[in-house]
């Protein structure tokens, strides 16, 4: 009988380190990698490991940094997923996405009140249902040109989101005027009433 071990790793920040270290984060196995599931300790950065045991983590758990208290994180190249509800109601100013996140799960971010801007790197092929739903300092989010919204709205209720760029022949998602659509239906998923009149970016 296979069982689910959760890890606890200890990580030292090294006194190079450009950012504050979480003591200890919880972990447990997910398929070839780790997924975090909590962290204790730590300071106003958090810096999660690119690998806990020589194993890569790949996943940022359900609810694993929920109400945490930091400025911002940084997460390693080896992250592919944020599952739901992994940030939600954090205290985070800034988020530095590794560059091979491929998802992001719904509520990931939603009730970040002090979240200000996201660029999401170009690897980003899923964005949840209410993915930043209440982040209501939200000033910018960039849109990767491969990015879909299957379902749901992402910006629920972010009345200061004023810039939405996204690559020239974005192949599911369209702006017009103050609306996100679906570029495949036509389906609305969002109305931004601060959006700023650009709606692609002119580069390829």
């Amino acid at each position: 009988m296979k069982k689910l071990l959760s890890v606890f790793f200890t990580v030292f920040c090294l006194s190079f380190s450009f950012f504050a270290c979480c003591e200890e984060f919880a972990s447990e196995p997910a398929g070839n990698g780790v997924r975090i599931v909590g962290c204790s300790g730590g300071d106003e950065s958090i810096s999660v490991p690119a690998e806990i045991g020589g194993i890569p983590v790949t996943l940022i758990g359900s609810g694993a940094f929920a109400g945490v208290q930091a400025d911002s994180i940084s997460l390693p190249e080896s992250i592919l997923t944020i599952e739901e509800g992994a940030f939600r109601g954090c205290s985070l100013r800034e988020i530095r996405f590794s560059s091979g996140l491929t998802a992001i799960g719904k509520e990931a971010f939603a009730g970040c009140t002090s979240l200000i801007g996201a660029a999401l790197p170009e690897s980003v092929q899923l964005l949840g249902d209410r993915a930043f739903a209440g982040c209501t300092s939200l000033l910018y989010v960039t849109l990767p040109k491969n990015v879909n919204i299957p379902e749901g709205d992402p910006f629920s209720e972010c009345s200061r989101l004023k810039s939405l760029p996204m690559p020239a022949g974005q192949p599911f998602l369209m702006l017009t005027g103050a609306e996100l659509r679906s570029r495949i239906d036509g389906r609305l998923i969002s109305t931004l009433p601060a959006l700023l009149p650009v709606e692609e970016e002119t580069k390829p």
